[in-house]
């Protein structure tokens, strides 16, 4: 009641001070804290953010123009920014902002204190009036933006991108270092403190124009060529032929005194030249032509970037050859940086020997020939120099087998791999952040050797360090072996679904069952017991329930770890899907069977099976109960199991009554072997098998 009567004075003082468009709800308990606010502006409008407040629900945006006295509301919003395009431009306003709460459904106003605003301007974008040549450079002029203290002015050639050139406060720039003879875009941004407008993408185009001597380059645009203006020429018509050949082609009359071929093709050399003309009563008159003053050029290929690879020394980069180029200019930067120049080579490979360990660098390339230059891929490709990383200690015990190794600077984890002794390739364990790792999944007496490698995260990927085979550990395995149970669902008693073409489901079941043990015996650590290896009946005589449960008992009697049972779906719908316990009474069957229905759905997948979906099944009417008092899986198979203490799945490969399911998926024994196969390879890689 305490806090209360304060916040209520607290607002009522507040209320006297504040009168007007500020008002505080008495209702509230506590008064929030004031929002301290920040402004700018860019083309897009004035950008108001300010501090979060502690209990906060929302905000309040009060806008005035300086030099008035009338706060405005503009709108509530619930992040702590606020974008106002509605400014008129040129006009400076302030902005203060309430935090607010919600109380009974209404908007409860915290404190504020209106002297500390913070003030934007939003800013005309200027008006380019004219780029023209002067004595001394190109004079760039532009119309005066009301509230403006200073303009930039920005500068690009045809086909490259605006740089900052200079700044002034006056309404016109003259760049003096416009090369003489050639041409270039501008535009112009105005500032004020925090303040700056949009600026004109197309710009304006202004010319230096002395008399030069012609030119030639390429770049990732294609082959420029560039003349000196004769200031009595209506144009100019441009020629080109292949180095090396005798015959000059026209490739185009035009009235500036540059050219871009884009035609070129890349890898070719070409020389150019050019001929002056003006018109006479409707006829170009042409002028000298002098081969001599040719001039030859070749358009680069962007070389394609192969690899950025942890090399012993650093990181090796390997491109592509460029056809032309004589040398390659490498790239580097690190995130968030630009690319800074780095090396130059002949070859089409560079190794990075100063990558600093962990340090992720992204890279590019730029091919040169002469007088030509590539483009560059601005994506580059990334790489990371790691040092291999050494295991130091093997302990072995109940738990499995844990490596200990050394640490890598920069690396966010380690790749393990581990091989049966005397195999030749390495399999995947697992990623870990941690520099130990237990082998959970060794099968005992078997003898092993274990490699680690460091790797970091680029861009979602996973970039892997250094490692050596000579650096391997051995140790014994220690781990279980696995009892499965594969139950090919219904038998002769029991016949299932009538695919479209008569066969029975239990056919259907019976040789995908014995297609997946067939291929899980292809993996230590496992034993694979079937419930029925022929068409007849596990449990002859008994009704389908009884049959159920017996099928349990057996593999309760083998020591059964996982019961899979096989079957395909009817009666309308197409695809996949697999059930497995719910997390009632001992859940962990519930979290290892999510586990390996979700791997052999999506191997299941992987063979064009639609993805129906993962699911559990509970008898909400109650006639199964688990000893705990809740409602039991629906399901005989996955209930069972779970009260015998393993783990029970339904596998519903398709739809023996669609068509685009049978005839892709059921209909030969060769797909109904697949299948078999694609169950097996979810259960190995739920339970970290490897292969004999």
């Amino acid at each position: 009641m305490k806090k209360r009567l304060i916040s209520l004075f607290l607002a009522a003082v507040l209320l006297l001070a504040f009168s007007g468009v500020f008002q505080v709800s008495a209702s509230a308990d506590d008064l929030l804290g004031q929002a301290v606010t920040t402004a700018s502006s860019d083309a897009d409008g004035i950008h108001v953010s300010w501090n979060s407040v502690e209990g906060a629900d929302g905000y309040k945006v009060y806008r005035r123009a300086a030099g008035t006295s009338k706060w405005t509301a503009i709108k509530f919003v619930l992040d702590e920014f606020f974008l106002d395009n509605t400014a008129d431009k040129g006009v400076v306003y302030q902005y203060v902002v309430r935090a607010y709460e919600v109380v009974n459904g209404s908007k409860v106003l915290g404190e504020i204190d209106t002297s500390k605003y913070s003030s934007g301007i939003w800013l005309a974008t200027p008006e380019l009036k004219n780029a023209e040549s002067t004595d001394s450079g190109i004079k760039v002029t532009w119309s005066e933006v009301t509230g403006a203290t200073s303009y930039r002015i920005y500068r690009k050639t045809d086909g490259g991108s605006y740089a900052y050139l200079d700044k002034t406060s006056d309404t016109s720039y003259t760049d003096t270092t416009a090369a003489k003879g050639s041409s270039y875009i501008y535009t112009v941004r105005a500032y004020a403190a925090n303040a700056r407008s949009g600026f004109d993408r197309a710009g304006i185009k202004g010319a230096s124009l002395d008399n030069v001597k012609p030119s030639i380059f390429s770049d990732s645009d294609g082959i420029t060529l560039t003349w000196t203006a004769q200031s009595s020429a209506d144009g100019y018509k441009v020629y080109r032929r292949v180095k090396g050949t005798s015959k000059w082609n026209v490739l185009k009359f035009v009235t500036e005194a540059s050219y871009k071929d884009t035609t070129a093709a890349k890898g070719t050399t070409y020389e150019y030249a050019v001929r002056a003309y003006i018109t006479v009563n409707g006829t170009k008159v042409l002028g000298a032509f002098n081969t001599a003053d040719a001039v030859s050029c070749i358009w680069l290929e962007t070389p394609a970037l192969s690899a950025a690879e942890c090399a012993d020394s650093g990181v090796k980069l390997t491109w592509k050859a460029v056809d032309g180029a004589t040398s390659y200019r490498v790239y580097r930067k690190v995130p968030g940086g630009s690319y800074a120049y780095y090396k130059t080579v002949t070859g089409t490979s560079y190794t990075d020997t100063a990558a600093e360990c962990g340090q992720l660098y992204t890279y590019t390339v730029r091919a040169y020939a002469a007088n030509a230059r590539s483009g560059f891929s601005k994506a580059g490709i990334s790489g990371v120099y790691l040092k291999n990383s050494t295991i130091t200690k093997v302990n072995t015990s109940s738990k499995g087998i844990e490596l200990t190794y050394t640490a890598v600077d920069g690396a966010d984890g380690y790749k393990v791999y581990r091989r049966k002794e005397g195999a030749s390739s390495w399999s995947t364990l697992g990623f870990t952040s941690k520099t130990t790792y237990t082998d959970t999944t060794s099968i005992k007496d078997v003898k092993y050797e274990y490699v680690v490698r460091a790797y970091k995260t680029v861009n979602g990927k996973t970039v892997l360090g250094k490692w050596y085979s000579s650096d391997k550990a051995s140790a014994t395995g220690v781990g279980k072996v696995y009892v499965i149970v594969i139950d090919p669902g219904h038998d002769a008693d029991h016949t299932g679904a009538t695919a479209l073409d008569g066969t029975n489901e239990k056919d259907l079941n019976l040789k995908i069952a014995k297609a997946c043990k067939a291929e899980l015996e292809k993996y230590d650590g496992v034993v694979v017991y079937m419930t029925r290896e022929t068409d007849a009946c596990p449990n002859p005589g008994s009704v389908n329930k009884q049959c159920l449960i017996s099928r349990n008992a057996f593999a309760k009697s083998v020591g059964c770890d996982y019961i899979i049972s096989i079957h395909n779906n009817a009666s309308g719908g197409y695809g996949g899907e697999v059930f497995y316990p719910n997390t009632n009474y001992r859940p962990e069957f519930s979290t290892l069977g999510k586990a390996m229905a979700s791997n052999i759905l999506d191997e299941l997948s992987d063979l064009g099976i639609y993805y129906r979906g993962l699911y559990t099944r509970t008898d909400d009417d109650g006639e199964y109960i688990y000893p705990d008092g809740s409602y039991a899986d629906y399901y005989s198979i996955i209930r069972n199991a779970k009260l015998n203490g393993y783990t029970g799945l339904i596998v519903e490969h398709a739809f023996v009554d669609n068509s685009g399911d049978f005839y892709s998926f059921l209909s030969t024994d060769a797909q109904l072997a697949a299948l078999g196969r694609a169950d097996a390879r979810g259960i190995a890689k739920t339970l970290g098998l490897t292969k004999k």
